[in-house]
């Protein structure tokens, strides 16, 4: 059996699911859009969507700068100051009602088993 693959932060770089809000319980059940807030850009990184059955919905789009204009409302703040607020984008997702996701990050370039989660979220 191969040994777990740990994918860690860069040094110092601190995260925040953005949007949908951590903890909510309103984001719609078919959504298209994750966003992450970051201390530091994360290039060549993705948002990923866990599902309580433990089915992983990787991001169809590496994460992306956003301005705060172009995430949808309401979003969270993070607890650091001056994020940039980075995008993932998802295609037919559709997790049902009020379905619990955890929203995990992973970089491009390795195959992780132990991501790096940013939050949950429950549909509505």
């Amino acid at each position: 059996m191969p040994a777990d693959v740990v994918c860690p932060l860069p040094t110092g770089v601190q995260v925040a699911l953005a949007y949908p809000a951590p903890g909510s319980s309103s984001a719609p059940d078919a959504f298209g859009q994750i966003v992450i807030a970051v201390s530091s850009p994360l290039p060549n990184w993705t948002a990923d969507i866990l599902y309580p059955n433990n089915q992983l919905v990787y991001g169809s789009t590496a994460l992306a700068v956003v301005s705060p204009s172009a995430i949808p409302t309401p979003y969270a703040t993070p607890s650091f100051g001056s994020p940039v607020y980075e995008s993932s984008t998802f295609t037919g997702i559709n997790a049902g009602q009020g379905t619990t996701l955890n929203v995990l990050l992973s970089p491009n370039a390795i195959a992780c088993t132990i991501y790096q989660e940013a939050g949950t979220f429950t549909t509505q």
